[in-house]
């Protein structure tokens, strides 16, 4: 069975909510907020899991920004 690991940058807002603060207290300031995932899944599936409105209320899905950090972007 293939093994992915994939990371999804978070939008900057993410610092300010309680959660986030509370399950990251190591977070260094000034460095990028992101979410790395090893689904069994490719990673443009997982991804649309993430974003799609049936996992909407996932903090993932509220925070992942667009863009270069989509896997299916491939001009970084």
């Amino acid at each position: 069975m293939p093994f992915y690991v994939y990371v999804i940058r978070l939008r900057n807002a993410v610092l300010d909510e309680r959660r986030f603060a509370r399950e990251n207290p190591n977070h260094v300031a000034h460095k990028p907020c992101v979410y790395v995932g090893s689904p069994a899944l490719a990673p443009e599936r997982r991804y649309q899991k993430h974003i799609s409105k049936s996992t909407s209320r996932s903090s993932c899905a509220k925070a992942a920004s667009q863009g270069r950090d989509d896997p299916r972007n491939t001009s970084a």
